[in-house]
Formats: C-alpha cells, sequence, structure tokens
C-alpha cells in the first residue's frame, strides 16, 4: 500500500473510503445531534426554570400585597361597620317604633349591609328577648352582661360602645352564618330619649366577601389566625377553630403568625395549611385585633395560593416551549442532514475519484470539492499528491527503459567478449596440444605451432586490457 505524508497530511486509499461510506454521515450526524440537541433543551430548560423563577417572585409579591389589602379590607369593613351601627342606634324607629317597624326596619338596614353573609337582631336587654330578627333561626349568640352602663348623659352612640366578639363554631349550636369568612358579632347599645338602656343590636357578619375565599394565582384565598394560634377563618371549616400546633408544618406556621404580628410583611411556602403535602405560598400582613376584649392584640391575616395554582399559566409556556422544542428539534435534524450532505458528498466526490480505474494516471486535475476552504485545501493537497506521484512515475518508467536498454547491451557485450575471449583461447589450447602430442612432423612445424600459440595469448592478452579498460 503506498502512503503519502504531505503537508504533514497522511493520505492513503482507505481514508477516502473510509470518508465516503455512509458510516463517515451517520459519524456526523451523531456527533452533530450530540451537540447541537443538549445545548437545545439545555437552553429550553433554562428558560423554563427562568419562567418559573420569574412566576414564583411575581406570585409572592402578588400574594404579599393581597395579604395587606385583605389586611385594610378587614379594618375599613369594621369601621363602616361600626358607623352603620352608631348611626343606627340612634334612629327613632328603634328607639320609639312599634315592633313592626322595628322589624321593617331592620329588614332595610339588612339589605343595605356590605355583606351577603349576615342577620341583624334586636334584642329587649331587660325581657332578653328579640323584638326584631332577619336570621334564620330565632337564637342569639351570648354576650357577656353589664356590657354598657344602664343609663348614658349623651343619649347618643359611641365608637368605643360598639362591643365586637367572635363567633367561632361551638359544639351543639348551629351557626347563624358561614364560619369560614371570618364571622363577627357586633354588638351596639340603643338608649330611649331619657337616656336608660334599653335594646341591642346584634349584627353578625362575615367580613371576608365570598368572592375572596376561592384561590386565585394573583389574591389567593384568606386565613386568618390570631396570636395564640387559632385559626379565625379559613376555606375548610374543619380548620376554623384549631389551633396552629396541631397542624404538621406548626413550627413554619408559628414563625410566620411571629413574624406578622411583628409588623413584617413578607411571604413564606408552608407544606400543610391547606391539604398535606401540598406546598402553598402565603403572604402574610397583619391587623390589630378588632375583638373588644383583645386590646393590643394582633391577627395575621394571611393570602395563601397552592404552588400549582401559582405556576398555572406556567403550563401554557411550558406547553408552547414543547412545541417549539419539537419545531426545532426538526428544523435542527433538517439542517444537520443538509449539513452533513454538503460536507459528505465533497469527500464522496473524492473518493470516487481516487477509486476510479485511471487514478492516478488520468490528466485530468481533482474535481472542485465545494465552496469550504479546507476541503478546497484538501483538494488542493491531492492535486499536488497526484502531481508527484505523475512525476515518480515517469522516472521510474524512465530508469525501468534504460534498466532494460542496459540488460540488452549487457547481454550484447557478454555475447561478444565470449567470442573474441573464446577465439585467440580455443588457437592457443590447439597449438599446444598438437606441439605436446607430438603431432608436428618436424621442429619448424612444431616452433610454427608455438609462435601461433604465442600470437594468440598476446591477441588474447590485448582483449582483456581492453576489457579492463
Amino acid at each position: 500500500m503506498i502512503e503519502i505524508q504531505l503537508n504533514g497530511l497522511c493520505l492513503r486509499q482507505p481514508l477516502f473510503m473510509f470518508f465516503g461510506s455512509s458510516s463517515f454521515r451517520r459519524i456526523l450526524l451523531s456527533r452533530l445531534l450530540l451537540v447541537t440537541v443538549p445545548v437545545l433543551l439545555l437552553g429550553v430548560y433554562i428558560t423554563y426554570r427562568k419562567a418559573r423563577s420569574v412566576f414564583l417572585e411575581t406570585s409572592r409579591q402578588n400574594l404579599t400585597k393581597s395579604a395587606v389589602r385583605k389586611a385594610e379590607g378587614i379594618q375599613e369593613s369594621i369601621a363602616a361597620i361600626k358607623s352603620i351601627l352608631i348611626s343606627t342606634s340612634d334612629t327613632v324607629v328603634l328607639k320609639s317604633g312599634s315592633p313592626l317597624q322595628k322589624q321593617i326596619f331592620l329588614e332595610a338596614l339588612s339589605r343595605e349591609m356590605p355583606s351577603d353573609n349576615q342577620c341583624l337582631q334586636l334584642i329587649d336587654l331587660e325581657t332578653n328577648q328579640l323584638v326584631g330578627n332577619t336570621c334564620k333561626n330565632q337564637t342569639t349568640p351570648p354576650f357577656p352582661p353589664n356590657i354598657w352602663a344602664k343609663t348614658s348623659p349623651y343619649l347618643i352612640t359611641k365608637a368605643t360602645d360598639i362591643y365586637i366578639q367572635n363567633l367561632l363554631p361551638a359544639p351543639g349550636m348551629e351557626p347563624l352564618i358561614n364560619s369560614r369568612r371570618l364571622p363577627l358579632q357586633f354588638l351596639a347599645p340603643v338608649y330611649d330619649d331619657l337616656g336608660k338602656l334599653k335594646y341591642a343590636i346584634s349584627l353578625q357578619i362575615s367580613l371576608i366577601d365570598r368572592r375572596k375565599t376561592s384561590s386565585t394565582p394573583l389574591e389567593g384565598y384568606p386565613v386568618i389566625i390570631n396570636e395564640k394560634g387559632v385559626i379565625l377563618a379559613h376555606p375548610y371549616i374543619e380548620r376554623v377553630g384549631t389551633n396552629i400546633q396541631q397542624q404538621a408544618d406548626a413550627i413554619r406556621l408559628e414563625s410566620l403568625v411571629k413574624n406578622a404580628i411583628a409588623g413584617n410583611e413578607n411571604f413564606l411556602h408552608l407544606f400543610s395549611l391547606d391539604k398535606d403535602n401540598v406546598e402553598l405560598i402565603a403572604g402574610y400582613s397583619s391587623i390589630a385585633s378588632p375583638i373588644t376584649r383583645e386590646k393590643n392584640k394582633k391577627w395575621a391575616i394571611l393570602s395563601i395560593s397552592p404552588i400549582d395554582s401559582t405556576l398555572a399559566p406556567l403550563r401554557e409556556i411550558r406547553r408552547i416551549l414543547l412545541y417549539m422544542v419539537l419545531t426545532l428539534m426538526g428544523a435542527t435534524l433538517l439542517a444537520i442532514l443538509i449539513i452533513a450532505h454538503e460536507l459528505a458528498r465533497p469527500i464522496e466526490k473524492l473518493r470516487d475519484y481516487a477509486l476510479s480505474q485511471n487514478y492516478p494516471n488520468s490528466e485530468d486535475n481533482v474535481p472542485p470539492l465545494s465552496s469550504i476552504r479546507e476541503l478546497n485545501q484538501l483538494t488542493a493537497s491531492v492535486q499536488e499528491m497526484l502531481n508527484h506521484l505523475k512525476a515518480w512515475g515517469k522516472e521510474i518508467e524512465s530508469s525501468w527503459q534504460e534498466a532494460q536498454n542496459a540488460n540488452k547491451l549487457k547481454t550484447e557485450f557478454l555475447a561478444t567478449t565470449s567470442h573474441e575471449l573464446r577465439t585467440p583461447l580455443n588457437g592457443i589450447i590447439n597449438c599446444i596440444r598438437i606441439v605436446k602430442d607430438d603431432y608436428c612432423d618436424s621442429k619448424e612445424e612444431a616452433d610454427d605451432f608455438l609462435q601461433k600459440a604465442d600470437d594468440a595469448a598476446i591477441h588474447l592478452l590485448g582483449i582483456i586490457n581492453d576489457i579492463l579498460e
């Protein structure tokens, strides 16, 4: 096998066969795919993780702001309800109207209340009987006696006269309103025209709007916890009234409540406040407890959303990214096939040229491969190699012809030399044998043969000298 080292490139015939074979294309395709596909998938994965981080950060900020808005909304609702009850307790109808007028007034007032989950009751404090009622039943949540003075010199109700208590679910007592939406009871005194305490207005109301109890990625659902860790409001009724220490994630919940009561507004990831092993994002804030007996206490206001709900918009992005990956992989595969063809085809041309019967005796130059500089350099190297091979071939052919001529001359020379040497040598041998065997008739004849032998020997010596020269 002829092997030529040219410009650091070792070229041999099996090399062309390897480059031009189908295995070359398979190897080229596999290498390109190994490079492009991981890079493509890595780029998509980084994009997805970045989008997920952005969604999470946005959701954390939104839930924290939502908790602040919920806290402000609860405070505004409490202030509005107090204002309504203050003005209501001073109406003439409640002080001196008939029972029917009072009932009609309470029903009209109930329709004007900001919540759709409430009921009003007017209680006669002397008989502890209901004078007016908009609730579904006739029961009244118990409240402490002697909340107000028996007489009032002001004849009007002040904000400090409003008594507020929490209506947590109690065993054996049917709740008047929805216990999941922060049920509170507001009590306001009603004094007659002489300043004597006569009635109490009882308003049982859910402060959390029904539309805000469902979880949304931007708002979340509200959960309210007091300083003692008791859950006051929660979408799941079975959680209301329980303590966070009963939760599997008690340590994180205690930390959250502590930070909220300290006045911090932030977020925290939880794992058990909704359903067990469901990761939640909870933004939190706090408000001063509106309960009359809980002075200088605070409530933690949480806005909670499951992380799956928070990342719900990411599903569409994930689907789009999947379609994009499939499209890009198809386009990449097509591009790789085209590139592999463009790279392999010139090599196959070079192989076909190298394996042709006239190679390397063809007078035609190596055909151009492509516009790729490296392949053109390979073509130039192969062409230079062929030129060297052709030159060396001509030198070998010339040397062979010269060797043939030399061999012919040698044969002719040996034949001539053999004839020229044998003729005088035979004469010498014959003359000496005639004299030796006494075939001569006289001495003169013997001397004549010896002279001929001497002349032949001198002639032979001349031939040998000519050969040696």
